[in-house]
């Protein structure tokens, strides 16, 4: 019998989606069991400086993975420039073909093919629909599904799009976000 794989938080955002971001991965402890992946909308082929910023924000190692790395608990991955993070079997790394418009949705379809229910996807602040869909495939696998409050977003298009086509289990700010996760995940904050 194969080892328990451990939680995965996917945090998915687009315009005004970095500061929420850093505070969201702020607030998960290194302790926590948990791997943790980002997942930006942005167009393909520009530069990202994700990966520096967050690793001001979090004690937690920040990386960029390779394709077929095996995903870890206690790192936080964020996608490249050029190829959006999906994930495979057994918790590794897939990089998706570039030109993918959608990244948080598919990263969220990986999640909930290979990896239910141990999931807990996230939408943040965003233009357009990014992630609902990816969203609503968790749900159904079993996994926990969170938005950030339309209220708080910088660009409330993504959460609003996420709640519309639901089910989600909790709507909240940053704070109350990174509480109800580190809850279900059997941590404090």
């Amino acid at each position: 019998m194969g080892d328990v794989l451990p939680w995965i938080v996917a945090i998915g955002a687009s315009a005004g989606g970095v500061e929420p971001i850093c505070r969201l991965v702020a607030a998960l402890s290194p302790k926590l069991s948990v791997v943790v992946i980002i997942a930006m909308h942005r167009k393909s082929g520009r530069v990202s400086y994700l990966e520096q910023i967050l690793s001001r924000h979090t004690t937690m190692p920040v990386v960029v993975p390779a394709n077929g790395e095996h995903l870890r608990a206690g790192v936080c991955y964020v996608s490249g420039a050029f190829s959006p993070l999906t994930v495979g079997p057994g918790h590794t790394a897939r990089l998706a073909p570039a030109g993918n418009t959608r990244a948080i949705d598919a990263l969220f379809f990986s999640l909930a093919r290979h990896s239910a229910p141990r999931i807990i996807g996230v939408v943040l602040s965003g233009l357009l629909g990014d992630g609902a869909q990816g969203l609503a495939a968790i749900k159904a696998a079993g996994g926990a599904t969170f938005v950030q409050s339309p209220s708080e977003a910088a660009y409330k298009d993504m959460p609003r799009r996420a709640i519309e086509l639901g089910p989600v289990d909790f709507i909240g700010n940053i704070d109350t976000l990174a509480e109800q996760i580190c809850r279900i995940l059997g941590g404090s904050r």
